[in-house]
């Protein structure tokens, strides 16, 4: 379950690379990023549907899930099977709830914060791994890795804007072998920086 978890991260760490957007797309998901640039905490709930071609039937769970800035995420499957992953910093632990272990640094670590990132409006630079275009559906937006190499792990990423705060509802990841893992957030609470005015 741990490895899963990491998988799905490590498709969210190829968000660091170089430019070159086009279009409308680009410039809504941009105007996008720049809205949520205040945004500190996001937390609530999520359920996962994961279709494999090695199933017949696809793989469903769910739990809860905060994210702070800079670098910490907790990532808690309630069901079918528990588990916690949680990163704070440079330090990353997983395991059944209550027997937290240590993991290991690996390269994932690098996506476990672009994932934090991702929720908070990623980046100029993450984004520039990408091909943007319109998603299928409004306010929906479609991110293809440029590099090659890249889309085995992940074919495309799709991102459904419209939860609380114009926060993301959804996002679909999509591999070159045919797995596609869609994320709904639910109970999604949005904490911003709250900044003083000078009298």
């Amino acid at each position: 379950m741990v490895g899963r978890a990491l998988s799905v991260c490590l498709f969210l760490c190829l968000f660091l690379s170089p430019p070159v957007f086009a279009g409308q797309a680009q410039d809504d998901l941009m105007e996008w990023m720049r809205r949520q640039a205040d945004v500190q905490r996001i937390e609530g709930r999520f359920l996962q549907h994961r279709k494999t071609p090695l199933l017949a039937k696809p793989l469903i769970s769910a739990g809860t899930f905060r994210l702070e800035r800079p670098d910490r995420i907790r990532w808690v499957v309630e069901n079918p099977e528990a588990m916690v992953l949680e990163m704070d910093g440079d330090q990353i632990r997983g395991g059944r709830p209550g027997k937290l272990r240590e993991l290991p640094s690996v390269e994932g670590m690098a996506g476990l914060r672009e994932m934090t990132g991702l929720f908070f409006g990623g980046s100029r630079v993450a984004m520039d791994r990408f091909r943007i275009k319109a998603g299928p559906t409004e306010n929906s937006f479609v991110l293809t890795p440029r590099e090659e190499g890249a889309r085995h792990d992940l074919a495309h990423l799709e991102m459904v804007l419209g939860g609380p705060e114009d926060g993301l509802s959804e996002i679909v990841l999509a591999s070159g072998s045919g797995d596609v893992s869609r994320i709904r957030f639910l109970d999604v609470v949005v904490q911003r920086m709250v900044t003083e005015k000078l009298r």
